[in-house]
């Protein structure tokens, strides 16, 4: 009988959680296409492999959960242990 009440409450976690992770990536997609279309190209980036990989590293990864949704602005975002990880675009 617990299995049976257990098992359907498992399944509804599960897919509310998977859910969430979807529509976390597409947002997380968008802001990281605005991000190289603001911070990169309109900076005069044009080297294709540097655009590429702007596109298709997931930068909110490498970040604490608490600074993720600053993950794409123009600043460094802390990562821990007085680390940053730098802005998308540094001018040198």
């Amino acid at each position: 009988m617990r299995k049976t009440i257990y098992f359907p409450l498992f399944i509804f976690v599960l897919f509310s959680f998977s859910s969430i992770s979807a529509q976390e990536a597409v947002d997380f997609a968008r802001l990281r296409d605005k991000m190289v279309e603001r911070q990169i190209i309109s900076r005069g980036i044009r080297d294709a492999g540097v655009i590429k990989a702007m596109q298709d590293v997931p930068r909110h990864l490498f970040v604490p959960l608490t600074h993720r949704n600053s993950s794409h602005n123009d600043c460094p975002v802390p990562i821990g242990e007085g680390q940053t990880i730098s802005q998308p675009f540094w001018e040198t």
